[in-house]
């Protein structure tokens, strides 16, 4: 039995949350959360995952909440993201762990082309702090994929299509589903997408 260790970050946002429960659904997950606020899970999840309570401020508590860990997934948002990812990569070189899936904007690198690249760049320049901890992730020496996700949405639709950069999306949008179906591809398969950014679209 191979039991593949899942830490998460972001696990509270409405996209942890259907990840969590979809990752329940595998064999062999031990999922943990670090989060700032335990009660935005409900008791019945309670039971079925490892929730710790913290900041990613405090590196010497997330450093040693993530030890073991084979995967890190981060869902993370806000104009202070940069410095969590510099604090989650300084965390997981202490505990030998390499593999990291950052989730991440559709356009950070300019790499849509078509007609919505002016929109989207337009959204970067306000939001250079995504542009700057993906950067991070990227140049930090760990296997990464980061997942550029298009505008996400509350559909029901999981079939998703991987978009290179460079590449004229598929579409505008991305329901949750569709992109966690993709991350729990990764943890079944470490190997998929290494070193890689990929966008993710309905």
């Amino acid at each position: 039995m191979n039991i593949k260790k899942v830490f998460i970050l972001g696990g509270t946002s409405k996209t942890g949350k259907i990840l969590i429960e979809n990752l329940l659904k595998e064999k062999d997950m031990n999922i943990e959360c670090y989060v700032r606020s335990p009660e935005k899970f409900e008791e019945k999840l309670k039971e079925k995952i490892k929730i710790i309570k913290g900041e990613l401020t405090d590196i010497k508590n997330l450093s040693e909440s993530m030890k073991e860990s084979n995967i890190i997934i981060c869902l993370l948002s806000g104009e202070k993201v940069k410095i969590l990812a510099e604090n989650i990569i300084k965390s997981m070189k202490e505990n030998k762990i390499e593999r990291i899936i950052w989730m991440t904007g559709m356009g950070i690198h300019h790499e849509v082309p078509g007609p919505v690249k002016e929109i989207l760049d337009k959204l970067v320049k306000e939001q250079l702090y995504y542009v700057q901890a993906a950067d991070t992730i990227q140049n930090s020496g760990l296997n990464y994929t980061l997942i550029r996700g298009a505008h996400l949405t509350d559909g029901n639709n999981p079939k998703s299509f991987i978009q290179k950069e460079g590449e004229e999306i598929h579409s505008n949008t991305c329901d949750r589903i569709a992109l966690v179906k993709v991350i729990i591809d990764i943890v079944q398969n470490p190997k998929l997408f290494e070193m890689q950014s990929i966008g993710v679209t309905n």
